[in-house]
């Protein structure tokens, strides 16, 4: 016992050892000189997080041709606040009248809504194929709308985002959205 009380009051009188120094780092040349290492490592980037609310999407494609009356598609989805919806629809026109293969008309929607309030910022893509005739005798030129655009919406407040024109003839193609946040 007594060895034990000697060893730890020589402990506790001795002076700590010195440390270490660092030694100074080597000179190098300029060009030899690498970036410091990163002393911390940074968090990994996290994807934000959306609200859990749902926007309702109404998108009316309208199609006017002269003073015909004008043909609109509706397409509608409900998609997570952040998350992304794609709709795709496809119908085919039947080989006929010197044509041997089906022709397809896409009308395809993909959409990404972030609610930021009372606001919605959409980035919505568009396919679409302008109305054709049914009768395949008929060869019009087809017009074919592709868009993809970023705009800011009004909670149920519809907005037209897009109106395109046939470069050979009167037709019209004009997209409108409403995006109704659901709580």
């Amino acid at each position: 016992m007594r060895l034990a009380a000697t060893l730890l009051m020589a402990l506790a009188t001795a002076s700590p050892s010195p440390q270490p120094s660092a030694s100074p780092a080597p000179s190098a040349s300029p060009s030899t000189r690498s970036a410091p290492l990163p002393t911390a490592q940074e968090p990994p980037e996290r994807r934000r997080v959306g609200q859990l609310a749902n926007v309702r999407l109404d998108i009316n494609v309208t199609e006017r041709r002269g003073a015909a009356p004008p043909l609109t598609k509706l397409v509608s989805m409900t998609v997570a606040d952040r998350e992304q919806g794609k709709i795709r629809s496809m119908a085919e026109i039947p080989p006929g009248a010197g044509v041997n293969f089906p022709i397809a008309v896409p009308l395809h929607v993909d959409a990404r809504p972030t609610i930021d309030g009372t606001r919605v910022h959409l980035r919505i893509s568009l396919d679409y194929t302008a109305e054709r005739s049914t009768d395949a005798s008929v060869r019009s030129p087809v017009l074919n709308v592709k868009e993809d655009l970023s705009v800011i919406l009004e909670n149920g407040r519809p907005m037209t985002i897009a109106d395109a024109g046939d470069p050979l003839g009167d037709r019209r193609v004009q997209v409108e959205v409403t995006a109704t946040i659901l709580r």
